[in-house]
């Protein structure tokens, strides 16, 4: 039975128009439990531990776009016939949103930052 991760780098290839490969890479390698998996042994409740496991190192906010990515990749499975069909499970609730701004001290050593910083192909 091919696995899980055998298909992923022929997902890749047959994705091109994903522009953010490195953002796809980051949510495939948080789910390394799903990696070895088969059609036969990738089941929701795999899925649901997985997900749990994820949230205990990441926010909630972060695991529902590492969600977003695999289903992506879950889909393809299916409408290729690796997968019978797509996982079932709760997707975590989003986090709240960010109340922060940066300090006149931090857009600073932003700006002079830049200034010091070599200017490329010069």
């Amino acid at each position: 039975m091919t696995k899980l991760s055998d298909l992923w780098p022929q997902y890749r290839d047959a994705r091109p128009e994903i522009l953010d490969w490195r953002r796809n890479e980051v949510a495939w390698e948080a789910f390394p439990s799903l990696h070895n998996l088969t059609r036969k042994t990738l089941t929701d409740a795999r899925v649901a531990a997985a997900i749990k496991q994820r949230l205990s190192t990441a926010s909630q906010s972060t695991t529902r776009r590492d969600l977003a990515a695999l289903a992506s990749f879950w889909r393809w499975c299916v409408r290729h016939r690796e997968l019978d069909s797509m996982p079932q499970y709760d997707r975590p609730e989003e986090s709240a949103p960010r109340q922060r701004w940066l300090t006149e001290a931090e857009i600073a050593r932003v700006w002079f930052g830049l200034d010091a910083a070599p200017l490329e192909g010069a």
